[in-house]
């Protein structure tokens, strides 16, 4: 008799134009199943760590930027949750077609959050106002049109927006280049990194058009730089919240020096007129001494 082998066919894709298929022996899927979710789940626990700690520095700051960055860290985590099959393992569907809603809903989604964070963290607004405005209006257009066409069903919406993601790519590692030229220091630290990640997100975008083979290239190597250039912005995040607390110091210190300067203007300005009172009340006692003296001499003529 013949020994049977079961192979299992898996397929990958985040595209409507292509597919990885790869075949598997069923006896060493599950090893390769387990070593691919180990991965991922310290991908999602670095993910929520991060999450968590700006979540703090927002709480302490209220600042802005922070927002930005939890909107952009969540989407993405929800991103290569769905495409990895994650929420798809995880969680029970009554309707699978609800896992490709979701999917192309936060991957529009986490291409606005993306420009809209970069826009702010590189501060596009002091490079070029026109290029800050374009972020800007691209990062809230893709939003609306993007989740609008997905849940309307409409895949020409989800590809254009993927498709006007790509030169906004382009003028995004520009960007970064001229700002580490002018000597911007979050670029110079912070640039490289994501101008690697930017390139290999352009690389699947264009995988996902069908311009260039759907591959594993394509597929995790922007996950993965992704998740290094994570690791690099919230670094970023750290060296601001530092930065803001040095100024904040750094305003105190000087609002004191400004204090006590006004307190010694003030206390000399006391003494002076204390000073000029003493003297005035002394001419007017000595006047005084004067006028009951002459009056004594003008009794004692009298």
């Amino acid at each position: 008799a013949h020994a049977q082998t079961t192979l299992l066919i898996r397929i990958q894709t985040t595209s409507s134009q292509a597919a990885i298929v790869k075949l598997f022996d069923s006896a060493f899927y599950p090893t390769r199943l387990l070593s691919e979710g180990i991965l991922l789940g310290a991908l999602m626990a670095g993910c929520l760590v991060m999450l968590m700690l700006t979540v703090n520095l927002y709480l302490a700051s209220r600042e802005r930027l922070y927002l930005y960055w939890i909107m952009y860290l969540v989407i993405t985590s929800l991103v290569w949750a769905m495409i990895d099959g994650l929420g798809y393992r995880y969680i029970t569907w009554s309707d699978l077609s609800m896992v490709n809603t979701l999917t192309n809903l936060f991957s529009v989604t986490s291409l606005a959050a993306g420009a809209a964070f970069v826009n702010v963290m590189f501060q596009y607004a002091l490079l070029n106002s026109r290029l800050h405005q374009l972020f800007v209006g691209w990062s809230s257009l893709a939003a609306v049109v993007g989740a609008l066409g997905v849940l309307a069903g409409i895949p020409l919406a989800v590809g254009t927006v993927i498709f006007s993601s790509i030169p906004l790519f382009a003028l995004t590692i520009l960007a970064i280049l001229v700002q580490i030229v002018r000597g911007h220091g979050v670029s110079r630290l912070h640039g490289p990194w994501l101008m690697v990640y930017v390139a290999s997100a352009q690389y699947h975008a264009m995988a996902q058009l069908g311009w260039i083979p759907l591959s594993d290239l394509s597929l995790y190597a922007w996950q993965y730089l992704g998740f290094a250039n994570l690791v690099s912005l919230q670094v970023a995040m750290f060296a601001h919240a530092r930065k803001a607390q040095a100024d904040l110091l750094r305003e105190r210190a000087l609002l004191h020096e400004h204090l006590a300067a006004h307190n010694i203007e003030l206390e000399q300005k006391v003494e002076r007129r204390t000073q000029k009172l003493a003297e005035a009340l002394a001419q007017s006692r000595v006047a005084e001494q004067r006028t009951l003296a002459s009056e004594h001499r003008f009794r004692t003529l009298v």
